[in-house]
């Protein structure tokens, strides 16, 4: 395995499929967001421009901030940031 292979970075949402790799891309600010109705960024593993494949735990708290506009999980590491 590469070093950096499972590293995780924050990746912001620009179009798309919100389960779809590709519709985001990798960037250095940390998003500062917790509510709201629009999907802002996600911290996924990764080592380039795109995120890796998602896990369906990763999918299933996607879909649990879309329905609720609250950024997922509610408890422990936050790794779907909403927006208003």
């Amino acid at each position: 395995m590469n070093e950096g292979q499972n590293a995780k970075s924050y990746y912001a949402y620009i179009f798309g499929n919100p389960c779809d790799p590709m519709s985001y891309y990798k960037t250095s600010i940390k998003p500062e967001f917790g509510v709201g109705n629009i999907l802002c960024a996600i911290y996924a593993t990764g080592a380039g421009t795109h995120p890796d494949k998602f896990s369906e735990e990763l999918e299933g708290y996607i879909a649990d901030a879309l329905m609720s506009g609250i950024s997922q999980p509610q408890t422990g590491e936050t790794v779907v940031f909403m927006r208003y």
